[in-house]
């Protein structure tokens, strides 16, 4: 059961008719009345009987009632208590975030993060993850979201992984891509090790480089007009609708994966702001976008 059970339950007794329930709760009669029979399931008892007069609760019915108030209250309680130490954290965190990361991602992570603890101040470096191993060795970096970092005796945690695509205007020849043109870019070391490895297990001859750019969204749109193909991160094609992508599979049908990891100092958790961070991060993982 959830919340929204218990409420029910209590508007229940307050007014005893379907439809005032309904409007209090914004539902529609049949899916409120469903909701009740679910409930009864649940508990395993008829909690309610209806009739000409409206809906009254039976002897089990006004247990559920009781208990649906009190655990209303707690989860008041809950939240006013959680609401009192958030607003108590306070401080700045300094973050690492992998380019791509930062630009697809990190803003809608960020704005959440800073509706929940108000007061923390954040700075934010990104660029490539090798380039951001340094800084947050020496402390420079309170957290870190990188990919592709092996050499770290600290803390390393997954929050997502996202296929890798080749990326075109219109449709590929795979059995002939070495002699088309392909678009190259900038890139870290993991992704490129990825692609070279998707290359060297279906090809035994280089691709067909006819220019390379200095970042992967001027490699998409010159993509976009036609001038060749390229390979990309599902992070970058989240709201892609124009171009064709078909995700790199090894020859067992494998699909190539980058992970993102969070990386810190366990020292670094002293830090209020830090350890909600970290916090925030493990609770919003499973809503990162994975294209």
């Amino acid at each position: 059961m959830n919340e929204k059970d218990f409420k029910i339950l209590v508007e229940i007794e307050k007014s005893r008719s379907i439809t005032a329930v309904a409007e209090a709760l914004y539902m529609t009669q049949p899916a409120l009345t469903y909701r009740i029979q679910q409930i009864e399931q649940k508990l395993n008892a008829k909690l309610f009987n209806r009739g000409r007069t409206g809906i009254h609760p039976t002897v089990e019915g006004l247990i559920a009632i009781q208990e649906a108030h009190h655990i209303l209250h707690q989860l008041e309680q809950l939240r006013l208590k959680l609401t009192q130490i958030h607003s108590k954290i306070h401080g700045t965190i300094r973050l690492g975030v992998a380019s791509t990361f930062g630009q697809y991602i990190m803003p809608t992570l960020l704005k959440a993060f800073l509706e929940e603890f108000p007061k923390v101040k954040t700075e934010i470096i990104t660029g490539l993850s090798r380039e951001l191993v340094k800084p947050l060795e020496s402390g420079e970096i309170n957290v870190a979201i990188l990919r592709g970092i092996d050499h770290w005796d600290e803390h390393a945690e997954k929050i997502g992984d996202e296929p890798i695509y080749l990326v075109s205007k219109e449709p590929l020849d795979l059995e002939n891509l070495p002699d088309l043109p392909r678009i190259q870019y900038r890139m870290d070391s993991y992704l490129k090790s990825l692609r070279v490895q998707w290359w060297r297990s279906h090809y035994d001859r280089p691709p067909s480089t006819v220019m390379t750019v200095d970042n992967l969204e001027t490699a998409k749109e010159m993509t976009r007009l036609g001038l060749g193909y390229t390979i990309l991160p599902g992070v970058c094609l989240l709201k892609e609708k124009e171009l064709l992508k078909t995700p790199l599979l090894f020859p067992n049908g494998q699909p190539i994966i980058r992970t993102t990891k969070m990386y810190y100092k366990d020292e670094m958790l002293r830090y209020p702001s830090v350890e909600a961070f970290t916090d925030f991060m493990r609770r919003h993982s499973t809503q990162i976008p994975q294209a």
